[in-house]
């Protein structure tokens, strides 16, 4: 079986998939001192979500870190943000078809408080939590995506493929 090897999660790395930006305990520009009541971080990330945004949580079970499936939408972006754990996610490019181009996957080692972009076509699927715990996470779609713009495709067995931390 062929594998895949997480990288470290950077703007450059990333690019082609979508966006990131580091929510828990941020380090861009803000709005308030130290000696405010609170800080305001401004404008972390924009997405592009066709339309209005609905938000809802996930849970990622533990398990073996194995590409099976993966799914794209055709007409929107989606974010996530893990809250209680780090994951791992593999991602392959926009293609013109149902074909997942997985000779071009990669994957990339999440951190719990990073919010993640997915660009629209972009091929994803599940977090897998990086321990042995359940992943919580709050995610990003306009409403029904998940019912009238998803297409999952399950990769043939023999196409599986193991992600290596």
């Amino acid at each position: 079986m062929k594998s895949v090897k997480v990288k470290s999660l950077t703007l450059d790395s990333f690019y082609k998939f979508g966006s990131y930006a580091k929510v828990l305990n941020p380090d861009t520009p803000h709005l308030g001192t130290e000696e405010d009541p609170v800080c305001f971080y401004r404008d972390i990330m924009q997405i592009e979500a066709g339309g209005q945004v609905s938000i809802s949580a996930g849970v990622a079970l533990p398990g073996e870190k194995k590409v099976k499936i993966m799914e794209y939408h055709t007409h929107t972006g989606e974010a996530f943000m893990m809250l209680d754990g780090d994951v791992v996610m593999a991602f392959a490019p926009a293609s013109a078809d149902e074909q997942i181009p997985l000779n071009e996957l990669e994957a990339f080692y999440i951190p719990s408080g990073v919010m993640i972009w997915i660009r629209a076509g972009v091929w994803h699927y599940a977090q897998m939590p990086v321990e042995d715990k359940p992943v919580t996470s709050i995610v990003l779609l306009p409403e029904r995506t998940y019912f009238n713009d998803c297409h999952k495709v399950e990769i043939p067995e023999e196409e599986h493929r193991i992600l290596e931390l």
